[in-house]
């Protein structure tokens, strides 16, 4: 039976207390292996055991993402990979503790050895919980309305067209001839289509260098939704739009699907991070509550240990967040967007093998 702990924060206090308790324990091993002045060949082969099990992790990571993919569109068959991977997973996380229990316990000492058995007794219940986390996801994705997501091609225009059209009306809308200049660029659509084959939801990106970027506005990022800035070799991508249905009764889930499956797409072409501007759209009201409140300081305003804004919690449970140091741009879409009070957050997520990216530089005249 697991305690389910409501308070966010408690939870993540929790989550806190328990990967320092997990660093510590890796500290205190590698100082028992650095007193034990094993012999060189010994200090090698440890030192292989922990890239070795890196790349089994970073590889199943990949796998697990892949297999969500699947399921997204009710394909039963990978529920049991989504399961192999997992225990893949956080067994690749116990080879180099497990390999040092092995072969050098009686080297380490009392201190370093129980560090062992801690990180060990960690990572087994990490699995525990993973695994809980996972048979809940499993239900709850096979109970939703099946969604196929995959690149769009010229094919797809109408459904597109269709879908642009009823999120943004006749005026806003993009003309057909710029969606069909998008589509003819490989890979820069991505679309959700239901049980029948109808297009729900679709997704706009484009690639970039850093300080590639002519300027921060949505018309400026995306040559006025051309996406003539799009560079197919570049190593980062930017979110220039989403747009759901209302009408088939599953836009929550063509979103949480396509976002999904971009994922996927970015975790296997190894690209930097992704870069996207969000709405603000709880800034007004709040604002008007407190008139001394900049953009900057209102998104990392947290309430009960959640992102306060509702769409930077949408996008923050996909693992997109403000950088540290807030990136707002005013006037970033053409027309006033009186909740939002004309503001624009962008809001990033970087590649998870790639801890030592920062936030990109996007145009030129940044530092």
């Amino acid at each position: 039976m697991i305690v389910q702990i409501k308070s966010a924060r408690l939870r993540h206090l929790i989550k806190v207390i328990f990967i320092a308790a997990l660093m510590i324990s890796f500290g205190t091993i590698i100082e028992g292996v650095v007193k034990a002045r094993l012999p060189a060949w010994a200090v090698a082969e440890i030192a292989a055991a922990f890239p070795f099990a890196e790349i089994v992790f970073c590889a199943s990571i990949t796998g697990y993402f892949y297999s969500f993919a699947k399921l997204g569109a009710h394909d039963r068959g990978a529920i049991p990979m989504c399961w192999l991977l997992l225990f893949v997973n956080r067994l690749a996380a116990l080879i180099p503790f497990c390999w040092l229990l092995l072969r050098y316990q009686q080297h380490l000492g009392l201190i370093a050895t129980s560090a062992v058995v801690v990180d060990i007794v960690g990572t087994v219940a990490l699995t525990y919980f993973g695994a809980v986390q996972l048979r809940k996801k499993v239900i709850d994705i096979m109970s939703r309305p099946v969604v196929i997501t995959r690149w769009a091609t010229e094919e797809d225009l109408d459904g597109v067209a269709v879908v642009d059209r009823e999120v943004w009306g006749k005026v806003f809308a993009t003309p057909k001839e710029q969606l069909r200049l998008r589509l003819q660029k490989e890979k820069t659509t991505a679309i959700a289509l239901n049980e029948q084959g109808k297009v729900i939801a679709f997704c706009t990106i484009l690639r970039f260098n850093e300080g590639e970027l002519p300027g921060l506005t949505w018309n400026e990022i995306t040559g006025h939704g051309s996406l003539s800035t799009h560079n197919p070799e570049g190593k980062w991508v930017y979110g220039t739009g989403l747009a759901c249905t209302k009408k088939e009764g599953s836009q929550s889930e063509a979103a949480d699907r396509l976002l999904d499956f971009l994922g996927f797409e970015m975790m296997i072409s190894f690209t930097h991070g992704v870069v996207l501007g969000a709405r603000i759209p709880g800034y007004h009201d709040y604002h008007r509550k407190n008139p001394g409140i900049s953009p900057e300081e209102y998104v990392k305003i947290k309430h009960r240990g959640e992102v306060r804004d509702p769409e930077l919690r949408f996008y923050d449970g996909f693992g997109l967040s403000s950088p540290s140091k807030p990136v707002i741009v005013p006037n970033y879409m053409d027309g006033a967007d009186e909740k939002s009070e004309g503001y624009s957050a962008l809001i990033w997520w970087k590649h998870p093998i790639m801890p030592w990216v920062s936030f990109p530089k996007l145009t030129r005249g940044e530092h």
